[in-house]
């Protein structure tokens, strides 16, 4: 799927199987990140594909290796370490969502 703004992407979301999932996640907690060609949501609703930005990074990771990751984050390993140890968040999951949301198109589906 291409889109080339938010409204484009939260307007046609479809799945695999070609049925809209928006509809059922709207005004909820859940975000809607688009990584090349594939959708993902994060949150805490059912049926979410991942339940916070960490799980995420992890899958993520696990799929494409540290290196390729880093490059689509945009750095290293070296700067990530010390952006994590210098960053200002109260928590964890704000770092990653942050990454995330610098990183990826993202949008919050609860300002639905």
């Amino acid at each position: 799927m291409e889109a080339k703004t938010g409204k484009e992407l939260l307007g046609a979301i479809h799945d695999e199987n070609g049925f809209e999932r928006r509809r059922d996640f709207e005004g909820s907690d859940v975000w809607l990140v688009q990584i090349g060609n594939c959708v993902y949501y994060v949150g805490s609703e059912n049926g979410t594909d991942f339940h916070d930005f960490r799980d995420l990074l992890n899958n993520r990771q696990a799929i494409i290796g540290n290196n390729h990751l880093m490059e689509e984050l945009d750095t290293n390993s070296h700067d990530f370490f010390e952006e994590f140890c210098t960053s200002s968040t109260d928590s964890i999951e704000d770092f990653c969502q942050s990454l995330v949301e610098s990183s990826y198109h993202c949008e919050d589906l609860s300002l639905c």
